[in-house]
This record gives C-alpha cells, sequence and structure tokens, in this order.
C-alpha cells in the first residue's frame, strides 16, 4: 500500500515538474519573437542526442529541455510569420567575428577568452561565437 502511495505522489510532481517546464519554454519563446519585436531568432545547430551521451552533462541538458524549446521557436515562428534559423556551430569560437580569420591553434574549452593574432581583437569566446552566428 505504502509504494502504491509514493509511486502516485512521484507521477504527481512529475507531471507538474514536466507542466512547469512546458509553461516556462513557450512563455520564454513567445516573449523572444513577440515581446522584443524580433522577426529572427538564431541558435546554433546543437546535436542534442550527442551531447546526451556526455555522462556529466546528461540530466542538465535533459532537464533544459532543448530539443523542446528549438521545435517551439520552429512551430512557432512558422506559425506567427517570424524566422527561426539554425547555423552550424563548427568554428564559430575559433573565427575573429571582426576580421574573420581563423586561429592558427584549436583553442580548448578551459580558454574563455578569444584573442585574434591578426587584427588584436580580444573578446570572451561565447560572445565572439555569438556575433559570428
Amino acid at each position: 500500500m505504502q509504494a502504491f502511495f509514493v509511486e502516485k505522489t512521484l507521477g504527481i510532481f512529475r507531471e507538474l515538474w514536466f507542466n512547469k517546464r512546458k509553461d516556462f519554454i513557450g512563455k520564454l519563446v513567445y516573449k523572444l519573437f513577440h515581446h522584443q519585436k524580433n522577426n529572427v531568432l538564431i541558435s546554433e545547430s546543437l546535436r542534442i542526442s550527442n551531447m546526451v551521451e556526455n555522462k556529466h552533462l546528461s540530466k542538465s541538458i535533459s532537464d533544459a529541455s532543448w530539443g523542446t524549446f528549438f521545435d517551439w521557436a520552429g512551430n512557432i515562428a512558422e506559425r506567427d510569420g517570424f524566422h527561426f534559423h539554425q547555423v552550424d556551430p563548427k568554428n564559430t569560437s575559433q573565427i575573429c567575428s571582426c576580421c574573420g580569420q581563423k586561429s592558427p591553434k584549436k583553442l580548448s574549452l578551459a580558454i574563455r577568452t578569444f584573442d585574434c593574432q591578426f587584427c588584436g581583437t580580444s573578446l570572451d569566446r561565447d560572445h565572439n561565437a555569438a556575433l559570428n552566428i
């Protein structure tokens, strides 16, 4: 009897968590397109199934529901006449956003600053990648 009660309670909490996540993603996608007056939303084309195989990242990636976010962004963009594009992330953090030159040495993930050897630009690595996208 007690096991049934625990399973039922867990089921209720899972459903509540699922609904909260779904509500948050829906509101976020709507806000990105409608409240900010954006016509275009661009993101990296992430291989989520490959990322989930990493034992250190799998739980946080699954909890974040990235796949659901990208699916909904595409559906809402199509429905409401906006544009949603996914860009290949290859070398976005390795290429200078100012001069377009690729860094001669491959930067490890531990290096958080992109310093261009050609034009002298110094940017946060993620900011540089966002500008390239």
